[in-house]
């Protein structure tokens, strides 16, 4: 799973510096691995001599672990230490590094405020040309009670993901 993580970052970096992305006024929360049904229990091994589990929700009708990693992660020059663990959803055949995912805000869980927010720092990013990424707009009502709202930029080997609450923070008022 780790061995897959610097190759996935490297695609990041690049699908963010082709739209001049700078994550210099974003803070970086966490990064996620989607996981198969055939490597579950030993990605979970593998996390569980990383880090700890500090939650377990279900979204989208399977479950989501977050751990605190022991070693952050560095990602342009930023320290990541929550990692989400996603189960596989039926069609998954092979696991992967999904997205990371960065806060813009101040908790307040609204999706259009979010995007008025991408668009102030980084201009017109939510209108793709050239079809070099889509963007996905989701509410974000899970079973932390909370809403928080999610714009993705998915590029085809990557994805940065813009929420307003901190994915541990959600976890840790539950």
């Amino acid at each position: 799973m780790f061995s897959t993580l610097d190759s996935f970052l490297q695609q990041l970096q690049q699908d963010l510096d082709s739209l001049n992305i700078s994550l210099d006024r974003l803070t970086v929360d966490h990064i996620a691995y989607r996981s198969t049904f055939q490597d579950v229990e030993e990605c979970k091994k593998t996390l569980d001599t990383s880090g700890y589990c500090i939650d377990t929700a279900i979204i989208s009708w399977r479950p989501i672990l977050v751990y605190i990693l022991e070693e952050p992660v560095t990602f342009l020059h930023q320290k990541i230490e929550v990692l989400e663990f996603m189960y596989p959803k039926e069609w998954a055949t092979k696991g992967w590094w999904d997205h990371i995912e960065g806060v813009l805000g101040d908790y307040t869980p609204s999706l259009v405020i979010l995007r008025d927010r991408i668009e102030k720092q980084y201009g017109n990013i939510l209108e793709p040309k050239n079809n070099q990424y889509i963007v996905k707009y989701a509410e974000g009502k899970v079973d932390w009670q909370d809403p928080n709202p999610a714009i993705t930029l998915q590029f085809e080997k990557s994805a940065l993901r813009f929420h307003t609450i901190p994915l541990k923070d959600l976890v840790m008022k539950s």
